[in-house]
């Protein structure tokens, strides 16, 4: 095939098509079995997807590439050359279709991620040419699976902190605006010491809530919500307890401490 299969405007109509993971493999992989291949002498297999990207490209800092692969591939984004190709498990440089991969796979695992280069992408159609290479002549299988990411830049903004213990959440999904699956999440805990906490301890003799904002409290000895009394604990609340000390609900008392994914009770 040369390298004319690898540009965007490569006439591949009368190529067989499928999805992921195109195989021939008899053990179980970390992703569905959707096409059987045919397993011959052939030493590199071609493979050819579109896919469309509808931002600005110069908004993408980072492409990251996931691949199940068996043995090892060239990826290339809009024919770009070889110094750019993403080479996995295969020596880089000229390659021709005899060439074998430089690992041999026992099983596909999920790879990555990888980076390739941001500045091929393009508005609108865009296409990903792989070239997937076999260990040697005798290999009885082959896979081939791949996932690409977009980032954004970083953006800061400000972001509100309560005295105590803060979770910033940070997630990614497949949809513009925070819509669509989730394809990550991240956490950090961060703490805020504002120089001041609340000591709280004994009998609650009225209604009492606890939140966020006036805290930390600081338990410094057993508090007891009596009969007919409420203590209510707003989610994103940090409480300490001395050791030896808690919480006791009397019959007839009521304790409300409900928080959320993204304000946690700590």
């Amino acid at each position: 095939l040369g390298t004319a299969w690898r540009a965007p405007d490569y006439n591949d109509s009368s190529w067989p098509t499928g999805r992921a993971l195109l195989y021939v493999e008899e053990d179980a992989l970390p992703g569905p079995k959707n096409t059987p291949l045919t397993l011959d002498s052939t030493t590199t297999y071609y493979f050819r997807t579109h896919f469309w990207f509808d931002g600005d490209p110069n908004e993408v800092a980072e492409l990251q590439i996931y691949t199940i692969l068996d043995d090892g591939a060239v990826i290339y984004l809009n024919g770009h050359n070889d110094n750019d190709a993403l080479h996995i498990g295969i020596d880089t440089g000229p390659l021709s279709h005899t060439d074998y991969a430089n690992r041999t796979v026992g099983n596909a695992t999920r790879e990555g991620p990888f980076t390739i280069p941001t500045a091929h992408l393009v508005h609108g159609d865009n296409v990903i040419a792989v070239e997937v290479h076999q260990t040697n002549a005798i290999s009885t299988d082959i896979v081939w699976g791949m996932e690409l990411r977009a980032y954004g830049p970083a953006t800061g903004g400000d972001v509100a902190l309560q005295p105590g213990i803060n979770r910033i959440i940070v997630q990614t999904f497949d949809e513009p605006g925070g819509t669509g699956n989730e394809l990550e999440s991240k956490y950090i805990d961060i703490w805020y010491d504002d120089g001041n906490d609340i000591p709280i301890s004994g009998t609650l003799a009225t209604n009492t809530i606890l939140d966020a904002a006036s805290g930390p409290w600081h338990v410094t000895g057993d508090i007891i919500v009596p009969t007919g009394i409420t203590l209510t604990i707003q989610p994103g609340t940090t409480l300490f307890f001395e050791p030896g000390t808690g919480i006791t609900v009397q019959t007839g008392g009521r304790l409300v401490a409900e928080g959320t994914q993204y304000q946690r009770i700590s």
